[in-house]
């Protein structure tokens, strides 16, 4: 108001305006294109913050809280995909409390894993989705059976729980909104493997067949949940070009560029923390420790424009074995071209293997099953110690497995 009327006072100010009527309405148009100005700058100031929240990621909005930023990516995303390190404590408890969720219930009930054989997913369906009551002799070989055997058992007691833990989950939904497990492993039939070569064609295919079910889904229309080896979901991953003997089949496509070829942008993927204590990259394990030693446990880093986001991607691959480079590399070469986020459970040194199934211990005669398969890779018995120890801490699994 003061200003409206030093305005229509001052004849040098007022020939600036039309100045017609009495003061009163004179100093309302006055105010009214004031207050209109201020909205319009106020708007525009609103619009530049929006664009840099979205596009600009300061440390608060780097580290998340795991459960909460996952379902949430479903609002954005068709698939997300964990990348699972074998036999870590941590994050199966954290994984059966997302499954637990009823937040997470409400957003997928799609879960496709590596670690089911999918010549059993009847009896998955069975067990899981129909609550059809069967033990653990009978379930056993949704995880026993599956191709990488005797390369990589299934008989932490982690994976068990999970599919036990999906079934109670399931007593308290309806059935139109219960979780159902897929089994992403190709649908080998141990009965009929002799040799070795019966056997590598369902090797070779494990990536692919996860992708001909997660394909599936999407085509009608949901919402996926994905828990396999990182390997298997790296994004932007290649063949070596200096290997020298032919590269593993998910160097060439992995599950996740079978996705993105047909359903580009249509996936987002965490990694897991658990260490690294290679020689060649000593400044940048430290900095990544740095970065995230000071999480809460059961976080998620977003690596997008983060200080990780620049560092080697062959910091989380594979380590080369007998003097042979990697069998992979990421396009790109960076964390950020890899991966969405860094799952965190815990420093390296809190985190540990689990036990494995109890019934495993006495039975022989998945003993003698696991030594055939052996025999037929190595002409040398399976090591059973593996299955026979307690918890293991430190871990020093491999998230690329």
């Amino acid at each position: 108001m003061r200003r409206a009327r030093k305005v229509l006072f001052n004849p040098a100010l007022r020939k600036h305006f039309s100045v017609s009527g009495n003061l009163k309405n004179q100093t309302m148009k006055i105010e009214i294109r004031t207050n209109k100005s201020i909205v319009k700058y106020t708007f525009i100031l609103f619009l530049i913050a929006i664009f840099n929240t979205q596009y600009a990621y300061p440390q608060n909005q780097r580290k998340v809280d795991a459960t909460s930023y996952l379902i949430s990516s479903f609002d954005n995303y068709d698939v997300v995909g964990i990348g699972e390190s074998h036999w870590l404590q941590e994050q199966h408890d954290w994984i059966i409390s997302l499954i637990k969720n009823p937040e997470f219930q409400a957003k997928s009930q799609h879960i496709v894993v590596e670690f089911a054989n999918a010549l059993y997913q009847n009896l998955i369906d069975d067990y899981v989705t129909h609550l059809k009551p069967l033990n653990y002799k009978e379930i056993a070989p949704i995880w026993q059976n599956t191709c990488v055997s005797p390369f990589q058992t299934w008989d932490g007691y982690v994976y068990r729980r999970f599919f036990e833990t999906v079934r109670e989950v399931n007593t308290k939904l309806p059935f139109d909104k219960r979780i159902k497990i897929f089994a992403g492993d190709p649908p080998i039939d141990w009965t009929q493997i002799k040799s070795p070569n019966d056997a590598t064609p369902y090797l070779t295919d494990r990536d692919r067949y996860a992708y001909s079910v997660i394909k599936n889904l999407l085509q009608s229309k949901n919402k996926v949940l994905i828990i396999y080896g990182s390997m298997h979901l790296f994004k932007n991953l290649a063949p070596n070009p200096d290997l020298p003997f032919p590269p593993p089949s998910f160097a060439t496509n992995n599950i996740t560029s079978y996705i993105q070829s047909e359903f580009p942008d249509r996936t987002i993927f965490f990694m897991v923390y658990i260490g690294n204590q290679s020689e060649n990259f000593k400044t940048e394990i430290q900095q990544i420790y740095t970065e995230l030693s000071n999480l809460s446990k059961n976080s998620i880093y977003l690596l997008k424009e983060s200080p990780l986001a620049n560092l080697s991607s062959d910091i989380f691959l594979p380590k080369p074995a007998h003097n042979f480079p990697s069998p992979v590399v990421i396009n790109g070469a960076t964390l950020s071209n890899m991966a969405d986020g860094i799952l965190f459970f815990g420093i390296p040194q809190d985190l540990s293997a689990c036990k494995a199934n109890p019934e495993v211990v006495n039975d022989t005669d998945y003993h003698q099953t696991l030594n055939f398969r052996q025999q037929l890779y190595t002409k040398s018995n399976f090591n059973l110690q593996r299955l026979f120890k307690e918890t293991i801490k430190p871990y020093s699994g491999a998230i690329w497995e």
